[in-house]
């Protein structure tokens, strides 16, 4: 008996017919999808010319979300509606138009993939003194939006809350509980520049949930997802948490961070050849960084998947055994980003380490040069010509700079911070140096500005990395002597 072939998906057969709920689509259709791209501002215009043209828009309209999540004291019953149309850095009044129709048509929402809550950016959000009722008030409000919004979007792809409210539990819940859910991105907002001291912004403190024998909820038991990363009397932190690709927090309390630690471990315990882990980009910033949780991202990186870390802590318990750990255990690791961190790193910091990921091709430190420091912050830069240098196409060593310091003439009554006195630039170590112009074969991406360098230093960092794309330094030297390095050793390849 023969049997005819399965017919092909329209999306898997370019000569296929699209189909749109069922009926063919017109190919007049088909440049549709790459016209709303160009041009995203004719899509209402054209939503309700036909119910082909209607479902290729509808998707392409509600495909993202931006949520302007007021201040606390900002918030009127017309605020929400009054968004400037003209400012692109801020989400408009017709996103929120989007928030409206995706709660009000579950078809509009099963079209939503991303939605991002934040707050208005900071160059247009007044500063006003805000009461705690106010401000509590606030907070729930918009943990209310958010959590209606979520549930009602259940093919959500990702997730990313940039505010400074927090999360309450029915939050967390619901994220943790989307079944599609590929980033999720928690972390605070940047402060006005004029702000000298950050503001303080509440911890996150992810919330775990029951599952398997322990969970009380049995009625819903076999409705719910599965869930493999179950720790000590079912607790879990969720579906959402074990499919992620992407993972940023910023803020972590100390139960957070031993909650991710936790979670990682159970991920690396619970590991299936047969379904290898999705994470593949990992950002944790929080003031209780330390051993536990850089071992449990080590053991998880040595499953395969984890290419990108970044860390930032403000506390004392990073060191050295740390990132040595880390580094050793991340067996793919190709990118590794250290940003503002003031833990205890010792002079032979990155000496301790004997075994780099041979697939490391990134290193950056962005280090600030004002700010609350110990005397040991800077001490790991003595050992920093240890860092194999020849294996990496991109490295960086930045000196980060308050945005009110860069400007020529700051505002009246503005405090412009100075750098620590451990912070001032100096030389370029001659073993940093002498490693680039030995090793430097890869490098096409180049950022030396913590220290100065002369003119003849930065000919021979010309001179050593053949490949080099961008440069990034701190020169002493003249005009000519810079045109002249370039004359005599580049050929136009530096951005």
């Amino acid at each position: 008996m023969s049997h005819d072939p399965p017919a092909e998906a329209p999306d898997d057969n370019p000569n296929a017919t699209p189909y749109t709920n069922g009926t063919p689509r017109p190919r007049s259709l088909d440049a549709l999808p790459h016209i709303l791209r160009v041009s995203p501002e004719i899509a209402l215009d054209v939503l309700t010319a036909s119910k082909a043209t209607h479902d290729i828009v509808a998707a392409h309209l509600y495909h993202n979300i931006d949520v302007a999540i007021a201040l606390a004291g900002t918030l009127t019953p017309a605020s929400s509606m009054t968004a400037a149309l003209d400012r692109p850095c801020c989400p408009s009044s017709r996103e929120q138009l989007k928030v409206v129709s995706a709660l009000r048509n579950l078809e509009y929402a099963a079209y939503v993939r991303v939605i991002r809550f934040r707050h208005p950016c900071p160059t247009h959000a007044p500063v006003t003194a805000v009461n705690d009722v106010t401000r509590e008030n606030d907070r729930l409000d918009a943990w209310a939006l958010a959590r209606a919004l979520i549930m009602h979007c259940p093919q959500v792809q990702q997730v990313t809350w940039k505010t400074g409210f927090g999360l309450n539990d029915e939050l967390w819940t619901a994220i943790s509980n989307l079944t599609s859910l590929q980033r999720l991105h928690l972390t605070y907002p940047q402060p006005h520049p004029a702000i000298v001291i950050n503001p303080l912004y509440p911890r996150l403190t992810p919330v775990l949930q029951q599952f398997g024998e322990n969970c009380a909820d049995n009625v819903f038991l076999a409705e719910r997802p599965i869930v493999h990363a179950i720790g000590r009397e079912g607790l879990a932190l969720g579906v959402a948490w074990e499919g992620l690709e992407e993972l940023s927090l910023e803020g972590l309390s100390v139960q957070g961070a031993w909650t991710i630690a936790s979670h990682l471990e159970l991920l690396a315990e619970q590991h299936d050849s047969h379904q290898p882990p999705r994470l593949h980009t990992l950002s944790l910033a929080t003031h209780f960084l330390d051993l536990r949780l850089c071992r449990a991202v080590a053991n998880f990186g040595s499953l395969g998947s984890l290419k990108h870390v970044t860390l930032s802590t403000t506390g004392t318990k990073l060191n050295a055994e740390c990132l040595k750990d880390l580094l050793t255990g991340c067996s793919a690791l190709e990118s590794l980003k250290l940003t503002d961190i003031e833990g205890r790193l010792d002079k032979n910091t990155w000496g301790m380490i004997e075994s780099w990921p041979p697939t490391l091709t990134s290193l950056v430190l962005e280090i600030r040069e004002n700010g609350s420091r110990h005397s040991w912050v800077m001490n790991h830069i003595s050992s920093i010509a240890e860092v194999p240098v020849g294996q990496l196409k991109r490295f960086v060593v930045k000196r980060v700079v308050h945005p009110i310091a860069t400007l020529p003439f700051p505002p009246l009554g503005v405090i412009v911070p100075q750098p620590d006195a451990t912070h001032n630039k100096e030389p370029i170590p001659y073993e940093l140096l002498e490693l680039i112009r030995n090793g430097g074969d890869l490098l096409e991406d180049l950022c030396l500005d913590w220290w100065d360098i002369s003119g003849l230093a930065f000919e021979a960092i010309l001179l050593a990395c053949p490949r080099l794309r961008r440069l990034q330094v701190s020169i002493r030297a003249t005009v000519l002597d810079i045109v002249g390095a370039f004359v005599g050793s580049a050929d136009g390849r530096l951005a």
